[in-house]
């Protein structure tokens, strides 16, 4: 969508698993031996190597098997904070409009380093008690890492995401969610096949021809409207 909108986007992941690369890469086996990646951003002096343009406007700096390595390194050390720095060197040299970072799930190095380096914060979550529970010591924790770095807090988003509208307790959930916190809350993204098939052939969900396809891509256009 950032693409079809004329924009110039650099995507990050620092994920191990390189689900987000292989999407980006429409599942393809990419070389990007000579280019950065992801594991680049964690040194105190970037290399001077070139960025992996997957196609015009497109800059992917690749899940590489370094970045495995990332979780070893002391805290301590502020190597969280590099990523940040490094990126906005990036944005300035590129002209990137936009930086879409992908994180782990768990905490630790990679995801503290994503937040660090953004200025919105995207959290997807399932509408489970545990989840709900759980949204407030999350919001804490990257709080004080800003804090703690002296780094402006980023703007938080939630996303309530493959939600079964059949099940009993969602709207109850739902109700939990926006009523505790109306300000950062999205509408739910339902579960539906189309989105799930759209991930795994690399393609706008709004562009494939069925009529599930088309309710699942008014959905996730009303999270991207509600984001931007």
């Amino acid at each position: 969508a950032l693409l079809d909108a004329g924009l110039t986007v650099a995507a990050v992941d620092f994920d191990p698993q390189r689900n987000f690369t292989n999407v980006m890469t429409d599942h393809a086996r990419i070389d990007t031996t000579g280019y950065l990646c992801s594991s680049h951003l964690f040194s105190d002096v970037l290399p001077e190597l070139p960025l992996y343009e997957a196609r015009p406007g497109f800059y992917l700096l690749a899940a590489d098997p370094e970045l495995a390595d990332i979780e070893t390194i002391p805290f301590e050390s502020g190597v969280v904070a590099y990523p940040g720095y490094h990126l906005g060197e990036l944005v300035k040299a590129h002209n990137i409009d936009v930086v879409v970072i992908d994180t782990p799930p768990v905490a630790g190095n990679r995801q503290l380093a994503g937040v660090l380096a953004a200025t919105n914060v995207l959290l997807p979550m399932e509408l489970t008690q545990f989840s709900i529970d759980g949204i407030g010591s999350v919001f804490e924790r990257l709080e004080g890492l800003c804090r703690a770095f002296e780094y402006p807090l980023p703007s938080f988003t939630l996303l309530p995401n493959r939600i079964n509208a059949r099940a009993a307790k969602t709207a109850a959930y739902l109700d939990a969610i926006v009523n505790t916190y109306p300000s950062v809350a999205l509408p739910a993204l339902v579960q539906r096949q189309p989105i799930a098939d759209a991930a795994d052939s690399a393609t706008p969900v709004w562009k494939l021809r069925d009529g599930n396809a088309r309710v699942a891509a008014t959905n996730l256009k009303q999270q991207l409207t509600s984001m931007v």
